[in-house]
């Protein structure tokens, strides 16, 4: 369950404040990628995913990212104490 709300909050909005990259849209494919490799057993294609940087205030932008993830992988699940758990 926690898997599925990092990866629902990843392709939320976000905010940038500057990663050492030229753009913000970089910046925001390279947090996006790395925040959705949490497991090996899931592949993840992230190439129809766009970027629209917003109006620069102070320093900071958002960053709104759209469009669709392509998913293929397995979780494997085990019942601990009645409880499903992702297994290690």
């Amino acid at each position: 369950m926690k898997r599925l709300i990092v990866f629902l909050m990843a392709i939320s909005v976000f905010f940038i404040v500057g990663c050492g990259k030229d753009s913000p849209e970089g910046d925001a494919s390279e947090y996006i990628n790395k925040s959705l490799a949490f497991d090996k057993n899931i592949k993840l294609d992230t190439s129809g995913l766009k970027y629209k940087v917003g109006e620069e205030v102070e320093g900071k932008t958002i960053v709104t990212v759209s469009g669709k993830i392509k998913c293929d992988g397995k979780i494997v699940f085990v019942k601990k104490e009645g409880q499903w758990e992702v297994a290690e």
